[in-house]
């Protein structure tokens, strides 16, 4: 990789002084009480101060293991993908130290503020993980492995500049977290009070019924038997919904797959209560294994989409989580999930909520799609900057 004029390659080492953290043990008690950031602490860019922890540290130590503003603290130790996460601390608290299972980089001649930059964008290109000694839980960074690591580095100046553009876009994915943690908090709230009949919707005055799942709600065992093929096989996740199934089936297994049209719902009865349930919102019909649960909403009496939002909600995962006593394990069939109670408002109402919900993801949706797009313009323009492509006035 060739370098502009100017640019040098530097290992960490050379940029600033590595240090490990200090070893937490039952042995080592003596000194004073004081707070320590652990890998928990540090999170992508950021330290989260909700939960500091406190161990005994002698004056000799605090010398050692104090943090200073600017020091740019990594995980040590962690899962592979997220092994080398960087965050700065910025003098948050009059007196912190840090633990072993982070690692400390305190510049010498260097902007901190690029250094940080630095250290996002080799944890974004892999370069952490790359380093990395695995375990089978866990990566290891390595102290001397990572201050052995190098980078390209700009003068001063340029560092500097570089550092401005790249906060200056940190700030905004900033503004769209909070605003998005807003939209979050509203639209929970908005659940709880919609779905409790709490807030009731202009022009609704009906009563609420007292019901179980199986009186609105019908299991359903259409198997396959050859009618559909051997395409649009589909499996339910927590995080994705319904996606295709990408695992090798045996042929012999279509004829027991199960039929799920649009609005129905399925889920794998070991799962159901870790999240794994799905509403079909695709037009054509899919299988899913003959081992699910299929089910559908009786019409004009159970809105699918308002059982949609129901079923993600706390009263939904309260009743879940105690038919299946917490364990993956467990299978909760549909004549469990069926014995689900709740007070149901009229069909026309269910609507009304469910569209008012509906529009509420949507803008979380929207809003989280331009987040990820500036988040992408910013590694661009990242990469662009760091490895000298992009040259900036100083």
């Amino acid at each position: 990789m060739n370098l502009p004029r100017g640019w040098d390659f530097l290992t960490m080492d050379e940029i600033g002084e590595v240090q490990a953290g200090r070893q937490r043990s039952p042995h080592l008690n003596k000194g004073n009480m004081l707070p320590y950031l652990r890998v928990a602490n540090v999170q992508n860019g950021w330290i989260d101060f909700a939960d500091v922890k406190e161990m005994p540290f002698t004056d000799k130590e605090v010398a050692t293991y104090q943090l200073e503003p600017g020091d740019i603290l990594l995980s040590e130790g962690q899962s592979l993908e997220l092994v080398g996460r960087p965050a700065m601390y910025n003098g948050e608290m009059d007196l912190c130290c840090f633990q072993n299972t982070l690692v400390r980089l305190r510049t010498k001649r260097h902007s901190s503020d690029f250094v940080l930059q630095l250290c996002k964008y080799l944890f974004d290109q892999g370069a952490f993980q790359r380093i990395a000694k695995k375990t089978t839980s866990i990566a290891h960074l390595g102290v001397s492995r990572f201050a052995g690591l190098s980078a390209p580095v700009p003068p001063l100046s340029e560092q500097r500049k570089i550092a401005d553009i790249l906060t200056t876009w940190d700030v905004a994915l900033d503004k769209l977290d909070a605003l998005a943690r807003a939209r979050e908090r509203h639209k929970k709230a908005l659940t709880q009070q919609l779905l409790t009949g709490k807030r009731r919707l202009n022009g609704f005055l009906g009563a609420w019924k007292k019901v179980q799942l199986s009186d609105l709600a019908e299991n359903i065992a259409d198997q396959n038997k050859g009618r559909m093929g051997t395409k649009s096989l589909y499996a339910v996740t927590k995080a994705e919904g319904m996606i295709p199934m990408r695992d090798h089936v045996k042929g012999e297994s279509f004829e027991r797959c199960k039929r799920v049209e649009t609005d129905w719902f399925a889920y794998n009865p070991m799962r159901i209560n870790i999240g794994s349930i799905a509403r079909w919102k695709g037009k054509q019909p899919v299988m899913v294994s003959g081992d699910y649960i299929v089910f559908r909403c009786l019409p004009n009496l159970l809105e699918p989409a308002y059982l949609d939002h129901l079923r993600r909600s706390w009263m939904w995962q309260s009743f879940v989580t105690r038919g299946g006593n917490g364990s993956v394990r467990v299978r909760i069939y549909f004549d469990d999930l069926a014995e689900f109670t709740f007070r149901c408002p009229p069909i026309e109402e269910q609507r009304q909520i469910a569209t008012i919900l509906d529009i509420a993801d949507q803008e979380l949706a929207l809003l989280r799609a331009q987040r990820a797009a500036v988040e992408q313009q910013k590694r661009g323009l990242m990469q662009r900057l760091l490895t000298g492509r992009l040259r900036v006035k100083t």
